[in-house]
């Protein structure tokens, strides 16, 4: 009889390691099954206080605004746009929540605001929260 190969080219029948855990991932993923409604692993709520440059994700609740900036109008690419700047806080500190166009007329001071998948960048040396094109800024 002739010698045949397995998967990863050794002889012999057995199935190599290699072949074992392919085979068990492709039974797993096709066999999981996920609840109704899952749409992803969500981020816990975090405090201002624990925020950092360049963290995304980010999931902020119950902060309340507690002053909003002047709004300035800007042009980008012929088309025009609104920005303001938002202090915010929870019970562990202060934050700049950025304002882009329509969020500026969706909140006012003393609004209390949730945050849900903003990230935290740095300007002149302070930290601000925009919620960016996937984040989003919802009235409590």
């Amino acid at each position: 009889s002739e010698i045949q190969e397995d998967f990863c080219g050794h002889p012999g029948m057995a199935p190599c390691p290699w072949q074992v855990i392919i085979i068990l991932v492709k039974s797993l993923t096709q066999t999981l099954k996920y609840p109704s409604g899952f749409t992803g692993f969500e981020v816990g709520h975090v405090k201002i206080k624990e925020l950092h440059a360049k963290q995304s994700k980010v999931n902020l609740e119950n902060c309340k605004i507690v002053e909003i900036s002047e709004v300035r109008t800007f042009q980008k690419f012929g088309k025009p746009g609104r920005v303001a700047n938002a202090t915010i806080q929870d019970d562990s500190g202060k934050i700049t929540l950025t304002l882009w166009n329509e969020q500026v007329d969706e909140v006012k001071a003393g609004d209390t605001v949730k945050v849900t998948d903003g990230f935290v960048n740095e300007w002149q040396g302070m930290l601000q929260v925009p919620t960016g094109r996937n984040g989003k800024l919802d009235k409590m």
